[in-house]
C-alpha cells in the first residue's frame, strides 16, 4: 500500500453570466435603495438641545466681555467668519466700547427659535433696550482627532454669533423685535 502525495486539480470554476446579472443588478438595487432619501427616517433636528440655552448664554457673554476688555481677537472668535463685511460691520460696533457693552448688557437669553431647515438659531436677548433678535450660527468642525491611539473620528459644535442668509427667514423678524446687531451679509442692515 503506497500514499501517492501529489496535487489533485479541482475543476476550474464555471463563468455564469446570469450570476453576475443577477449580482450586478442586486448591487445597483442596494445603491438607490441607499441613496434614496426615506420618509420613515426622522427630518432634520433642531440644534436646540438641553444644553444648548447655556452654551449660547456663554457664547453672548464671552461677545460682552471681549468688548468690555477691549479684546478684538477674543471677540472676532465669537463671530461667524463667512462674510468679511458683517466681521467688518461687527468690528466697527466693538469699536464703539463700552457704549457697546453698555447697551448689550444685562445680555440674558430669554428665548432661542430654531429656524427651519438651517443651522440657524434665533435668540431673544435681554438688553438694556428691552429684547433684541440675535442670530446665532452652529457649525460642525472637525474631523478633530478625538482618541489619537485609535485614530477615531469626530466632529465637534461651534456656535457663532451669525445673520441670517438671503432665503433663511420665511418672513420679517417678529412684531416688536428689535434687531440686535444691525449688521448682516453686507454689512449694516440699517
Amino acid at each position: 500500500m503506497s500514499l501517492t502525495w501529489g496535487r489533485r486539480h479541482w475543476p476550474g470554476p464555471r463563468r455564469s453570466t446570469g450570476r453576475w446579472i443577477v449580482l450586478v443588478l442586486g448591487v445597483l438595487a442596494v445603491a438607490i435603495v441607499a441613496a434614496a432619501k426615506d420618509t420613515f427616517v426622522a427630518q432634520e433636528t433642531s440644534p436646540i438641545g438641553p444644553d444648548t440655552h447655556g452654551t449660547i448664554q456663554g457664547l453672548f457673554d464671552l461677545h460682552r466681555a471681549a468688548i468690555e476688555r477691549r479684546d478684538r481677537v477674543s471677540y472676532e472668535l465669537t463671530l461667524d467668519p463667512r462674510s468679511p463685511k458683517f466681521v467688518a460691520c461687527m468690528l466697527g460696533l466693538f469699536d464703539l466700547g463700552r457704549e457697546r457693552a453698555e447697551a448689550l448688557a444685562p445680555g440674558r437669553v430669554v428665548g432661542l427659535e430654531h429656524v427651519p431647515n438651517t443651522n440657524l438659531v434665533r435668540v431673544r436677548l435681554q438688553q438694556r433696550d428691552g429684547i433684541a433678535v440675535h442670530y446665532v450660527r452652529r457649525f460642525l468642525i472637525g474631523p478633530v482627532t478625538a482618541f489619537p491611539a485609535l485614530d477615531r473620528m469626530r466632529s465637534v459644535p461651534a456656535w457663532y454669533v451669525s445673520y441670517p442668509d438671503r432665503g433663511d427667514l420665511a418672513g420679517p423678524s417678529p412684531i416688536g423685535a428689535v434687531e440686535g446687531s444691525g449688521c448682516g451679509r453686507d454689512g449694516p442692515s440699517r
